[in-house]
Parts: structure tokens; C-alpha cells; sequence
């Protein structure tokens, strides 16, 4: 019976880790994603957003759990999402304006090479 159960949990798990389309947000600290982004020779997307954020949420919810937003991401960067609010994320990247979301795109070394404020209703926009 407990083996029943392990492979089926197994295979739930597996279609959860395989099945995702969208964007992949890595739980990495800045400088772990900077450094991941060296070895794979990628850029660092990163999503700052706050839980009282209507934009930061449908971002959340329509657009970057789309097979385009997906494609076009995963393969480009490592992509990580701060909460702003939280205290540890507060000195992440020198944001001066409190208005969320803001998307920056950083090259392997931490420069800033695009910011954006503001999000789209889909993701060809967006992209």
C-alpha cells in the first residue's frame, strides 16, 4: 500500500515539475542567480512585486504562467521574484519609487541593463 502511495505521489510531483509552462522563478539570492547566470551564460530577470500589488498579481496569474512568456524566459534567464515588503528584500536593487511591479534585467556582473515599471495584460507585450 505504501509503495502504491509513493509512486503516485511520485508521479503527481513529476507532472507539477514537467507539466510548468511558464515562466520558472528560481528561490536563489540575488547573488546565487548572478552567478548561475555566469556558468549558464544567461542574463537575470527579476520580478519585484508586493502582496498589495493588483499588477504584481495578475503579472503573477496571466502572464508568466503562459507557454510564451515560457519560452521566451526560460531560455534567456534565470529568473527571480523578490516580495518588496519583506525586510530582506528591501536593499536588493537600488529601487527608488515605490511603485510595483518593477522588472529588471541584469547582465552577469549586476549591471542594470533594462528596468521596466509596469506590467502588460498578456505576455507578447510583455516580452
Amino acid at each position: 500500500m505504501r509503495f502504491l502511495l509513493l509512486i503516485i505521489y511520485s508521479f503527481m510531483f513529476g507532472l507539477t515539475v514537467f507539466g510548468q509552462e511558464g515562466v520558472k522563478f528560481e528561490n536563489l539570492t540575488l547573488q546565487e542567480a548572478l552567478a548561475k547566470a555566469k556558468a549558464e551564460k544567461k542574463l537575470v530577470f527579476v520580478d519585484c512585486h508586493t502582496p498589495w500589488c493588483c499588477a504584481c498579481k495578475y503579472m503573477m496569474k496571466n502572464v508568466f504562467p503562459k507557454k510564451e512568456a515560457g519560452d521566451y524566459f526560460n531560455s534567456r534567464f534565470i529568473s527571480v521574484s523578490y516580495d518588496m515588503e519583506k525586510e530582506e528584500n528591501k536593499d536588493i536593487l537600488p529601487i527608488t519609487q515605490r511603485v510595483f511591479p518593477v522588472f529588471f534585467i541584469l547582465r552577469p556582473d549586476g549591471y542594470i541593463q533594462h528596468k521596466m515599471i509596469g506590467g502588460e495584460s498578456e505576455p507578447l507585450p510583455f516580452i
